[in-house]
């Protein structure tokens, strides 16, 4: 339920739900992007207002026009970028967090998004609908002792399809995929994400990129081929050093999002520009050394794995 009039703010101001972050990538569409710029952001951007404070001032509906919002503020053209400083906001009321998250999810499935994306939805669309049933379940037992004993069966039959087939259509449903598609990307993100646990991580980035890039059928198949057998005293040196790759790959990366929200707010503030001048310089520097360290790590990395091949040999 809205809970007032439509209130223009700061795009910096407004929160993204960490969810939102895990299960779609921060990337803007081209088209999406021009659209935006060409008429502006006519829809307001949809915030939660809750008592629960891990859900209050959160965005529900609008992450990708917030952050062309923020591009655009750093737009070549004055005028593009002044139309920017502020987006329109619209507050509603929500205290349960599973339909808060159930929306996010639904409002982030598009045709733009990936099949590793649409996995990550699947499975938390799964757990919420297992949180559904656990709360209508307790609704039931908290009514009186009359009927209590029927609908605690309807509740068992419910937890039962949650946990069964109905609740992964459902969920599979709301993603585009088929039953047996969600299920099968699901697996692949799963079997990416350990490998990236346990030091492997250019293996896990060249599975996912099969899984957006080629099909889920493709994933799955490199998936289930033989592991190659590694030498333990090479792996020890393996796993840290594809770690350091990935974290000196994250940390060029967050240097690059700090030096853009720079940039937006210096294009939003002339007095802001001004005034950190200086730091400019230094964030333009340590993007430059990370990204010269960056490479240099993956040179390391990709000569070490040369050696590997001829020491496996």
């Amino acid at each position: 339920m809205a809970t007032g009039a439509i209130i223009n703010r700061k795009p910096q101001d407004l929160k993204n739900y960490p969810l939102a972050l895990e299960i779609s990538a921060e990337r803007l569409d081209p088209e999406f992007l021009e659209n935006i710029k060409k008429y502006g952001i006519s829809t307001p951007i949809v915030i939660c207002r809750s008592k629960k404070k891990e859900l209050n001032g959160f965005i529900m509906k609008g992450h990708r026009r917030r952050m062309c919002a923020m591009k655009l503020q750093g737009d070549p053209d004055p005028k593009v970028a002044a139309r920017f400083k502020t987006v329109p906001t619209l507050e509603i009321e929500c205290n349960d967090r599973t339909e808060f998250e159930r929306m996010l999810i639904l409002d982030n499935v598009t045709n733009e998004r990936t099949n590793s994306e649409k996995a990550r939805m699947y499975d938390h669309l799964l757990v919420i609908e297992k949180l559904e049933v656990q709360a209508e379940e307790k609704r039931q037992r908290d009514k009186s002792v009359k009927d209590l004993a029927g609908k605690i069966d309807q509740a068992a039959e419910n937890r039962k399809n949650a946990d069964g087939s109905k609740s992964r259509d459902r969920a599979a449903a709301a993603v585009g995929l088929s039953t047996s598609a969600a299920r099968k990307a699901s697996e692949v993100v799963h079997h990416a994400d350990e490998l990236r646990n346990n030091g492997h991580v250019q293996e896990a980035e060249h599975l996912i990129e099969t899984l957006d890039n080629e099909s889920i059928a493709a994933a799955v198949e490199e998936m289930k081929a033989p592991e190659k057998k590694v030498n333990p005293e090479s792996d020890a040196i393996n796993r840290p050093l594809a770690r350091l790759v990935s974290q000196m790959t994250g940390a060029k990366k967050t240097a690059q999002e700090l030096f853009n929200a720079i940039d937006a707010k210096k294009a939003a503030s002339p007095a802001f520009a001004q005034r950190h001048k200086r730091y400019e310089k230094m964030m333009r520097q340590l993007i430059n050394d990370l990204n010269s360290v960056a490479e240099q790590t993956a040179a390391v990395n990709e000569s070490w794995e040369g050696t590997l091949e001829q020491l496996d040999e």
